[in-house]
């Protein structure tokens, strides 16, 4: 699988709260490109999405998969300033880096951290979760959460693995807020580390 990860470097810091306007903008700006919005004749694309949009370290990162990573790699020199609502980026560098990785599932958990919050929860499973009857129903409500989020991605990006995915999710804490807080998490497959880093 090929992942690029295309940094746009500026003095204006970008925060998580902002993706979305950042998402807009550059959908806007690349509008004949449907991969950069991932919708098809002003419908949603029901599909896994090939350009993502992230804020790490308070930078703007695009990360595209596959053709995802050949669409950014043309167009990212298109985008040299960004208006939000209340500010303008403007992009002094453009940084990629671009990888071929190979998922697979491991015989031993190896532990990630996620660079961008984690949205675990939504609506229905924070019910479930609020709901369970003690901290190991909870942890196991999210570790099968995560497991179908992986599975998700990797159905997406066309990846299918014979052997059974398993995750230890633990989080330092979370809020609930609009933006979640980095937490941590065991896998016993190999994740690209540009989604999240890993930290054993």
């Amino acid at each position: 699988m090929k992942i690029l990860k295309t940094d746009f470097i500026s003095d204006t810091p970008v925060y998580n709260n902002e993706i979305s306007q950042v998402r807009g903008f550059i959908g806007n700006l690349l509008k004949d490109n449907e991969l950069f919005h991932n919708h098809t004749e002003d419908k949603l694309a029901y599909r896994y999405p090939l350009i993502q949009y992230k804020s790490i370290d308070r930078t703007i990162s695009l990360i595209g998969i596959n053709e995802g990573a050949d669409a950014l790699k043309e167009q990212a020199s298109k985008i040299n300033e960004l208006i939000l609502k209340d500010k303008t980026v403007l992009v002094k560098k453009i940084q990629m880096e671009e990888k071929e990785i190979e998922i697979k599932t491991t015989n031993s958990f190896q532990i990630f951290r996620f660079v961008s919050p984690y949205f675990s929860l939504n609506e229905k499973n924070y019910r479930l979760f609020q709901n369970a009857q003690s901290i190991q129903e909870k942890k196991e409500i999210l570790d099968r959460i995560l497991v179908g989020n992986i599975l998700s991605f990797l159905k997406g990006v066309g990846i299918w693995v014979k052997d059974k995915i398993q995750a230890d999710f633990f989080m330092k804490e979370s809020k609930i807020v609009r933006f979640k807080t980095r937490n941590s998490t065991d896998l016993k497959v190999s994740l690209p580390q540009i989604f999240c880093s890993r930290t054993g």
